[in-house]
């Protein structure tokens, strides 16, 4: 059998570079393609039913694009392993900022929820939020308004007093605020310093602050209305 020709027109970076939109997953897609024609024009060179009517000639051509083939799948194999370790990497960098936001989000925006004033809070702070599209930001303001309102005027949990529901309702809102927070630092700004985006967040905050509660009080007044008709603070 003579000897597989291999190319050497085609390098490793070659193949990241012109594949940069492709994942390592799709590379393997190519390298299993690539390893079957090989198969197959080897196959047709030395064992093919076909094979005995091809001239030596021909059959060292296919053999040597076999082995043409075979070093264009090297130079893939070698880039889908770059892919992967960059893969790895970037995921692991991904992780770790959103540990670290979250942590970040959960200590600048702890709202207790255990009596009424820290309820209202609660909502001050999603309305201003959703305002600055970082909560909720599919919804308009007026249309999270709305959602809002309706969380006060639903029939209480089964066992459930309305204090109390009122209450889990704040909780879920204040359990959003953090994640929508960390999504916002992370995939919104991923090109800036944790600590930076929340800095600059948390200025936006206090800067809409008055606009958004005098824009919104009609929802405030919803929510203190309720629970003060509950007779009492919410608990803790």
């Amino acid at each position: 059998m003579a000897r597989l020709t291999t190319s050497k027109s085609i390098t490793t970076q070659q193949v990241i570079d012109n594949t940069r939109f492709l994942s390592s997953q799709n590379l393997r897609s190519v390298q299993t393609k690539l390893t079957a024609a090989k198969g197959e024009l080897i196959k047709l060179a030395n064992t093919n039913v076909l094979s005995e009517f091809l001239s030596e000639q021909e059959k060292a051509v296919l053999r040597s694009a076999a082995g043409i083939v075979n070093s264009v799948n090297v130079r893939v194999a070698a880039a889908k392993e770059k892919k992967q370790r960059a893969e790895k990497q970037c995921q692991a960098d991904l992780d770790a900022r959103i540990k670290t936001a979250f942590r970040l989000a959960q200590h600048a925006f702890t709202l207790p929820t255990g009596s009424t004033a820290e309820c209202l809070d609660v909502i001050r702070v999603a309305l201003i939020l959703n305002e600055l599209k970082v909560l909720n930001s599919f919804n308009s303001a007026e249309e999270f308004s709305i959602e809002l309102i309706a969380r006060v005027r639903r029939a209480p949990s089964p066992g459930k007093t309305i204090g109390e529901t009122l209450q889990h309702e704040a909780k879920r809102v204040a359990k959003d605020i953090p994640r929508c927070i960390q999504d916002y630092i992370v995939y919104d700004h991923n090109d800036c310093e944790v600590q930076a985006v929340l800095d600059a967040l948390g200025a936006r905050v206090a800067e809409a602050r008055p606009r958004v509660i005098e824009q919104r009080a009609a929802v405030l007044h919803v929510w203190l209305d309720a629970l003060e008709s509950c007779g009492r603070e919410v608990r803790a």
